[in-house]
C-alpha cells in the first residue's frame, strides 16, 4: 500500500502524474458512479486491503467523487452480506 499512498498520491512524488491522468479521464470531470459530482479521488474497485497486488493497477483505479468512494465500501459490503444472509435463510418467501 505504501507504493500508492507514498509514491502516487502525494503531489511531489513521481507517480503523481499518473494519478492526475486517471483523475482527468471521465468526461466533464463527473464521477462515473453518480454522474453528478466532480471527480476528486481514485477508488480501488477491488479493495486494496484484500487485493494488494492490484493497488496501482490502472484497471482497478476508478476516478470518483469523495462521497461515492466513501459510500461504496458500505454499499458493496451491505449487498454482499445481504446476499449471504438471504442464501443462509433460504431466500425471501413471497406471500401469494
Amino acid at each position: 500500500m505504501k507504493v500508492y499512498t507514498q509514491k502516487m498520491v502525494p503531489k511531489s512524488q513521481l507517480g503523481r502524474p499518473y494519478y492526475d491522468l486517471f483523475l482527468s479521464l471521465p468526461p466533464n470531470e463527473k464521477c462515473p458512479y453518480c454522474g453528478q459530482k466532480k471527480v476528486s479521488t481514485l477508488d480501488h474497485f477491488l479493495p486494496k486491503s484484500v487485493y494488494t497486488p492490484l493497488i496501482v493497477t490502472p484497471t482497478n483505479l476508478v476516478p470518483s467523487c469523495k462521497d461515492c468512494n466513501t459510500e461504496k465500501y458500505y454499499i458493496r459490503h451491505h449487498v454482499t452480506l445481504s446476499s449471504f444472509l438471504m442464501k443462509k435463510m433460504g431466500g425471501v418467501k413471497r406471500k401469494s
